[in-house]
């Protein structure tokens, strides 16, 4: 039975083993992206939680849940470009919930409503 030669990005033939151990990298790449992902939930659920809690106290710190959630998934290594991207949007999104659940409108408390009348200052 023959095998054809794999090539590598640049064009080179690798053989077998090469496309066996592309194969591998692979792997170990969608592996490290489902950590980075993992790190970034458990850290922007621990920055939510820990908000509220500061909040309860009498302190604001409002970057906390979207600044924990980029750390956490800053832990694991990922070769991805999109996965940082899509952490910065996960961040952006979790800032504006938190900012939401801690100070509605009084008009609507609705998230849609909330979400038709944010502005950047």
């Amino acid at each position: 039975m023959r095998y054809a030669a794999a090539t590598s990005k640049k064009g080179e033939r690798m053989g077998h083993a090469g496309a066996c151990l592309s194969g591998v990298a692979e792997e170990m790449n969608r592996k490290n992206d489902i950590l980075v992902l993992l790190g970034a939930a458990l850290g922007g659920l621990v920055g939510y939680l820990v908000f509220f809690a500061l909040s309860r106290r009498g302190l604001y710190g409002l970057a906390l849940p979207g600044g924990l959630l980029g750390l956490a998934a800053g832990v694991f290594k990922t070769r991805s470009r999109v996965i940082p991207v899509v952490c910065g949007l996960l961040a952006l999104a979790l800032r504006l919930f938190t900012e939401w659940r801690y100070a509605p409108f009084v008009a609507d408390g609705s998230l849609g409503y909330f979400l038709s009348h944010v502005y950047w200052s």
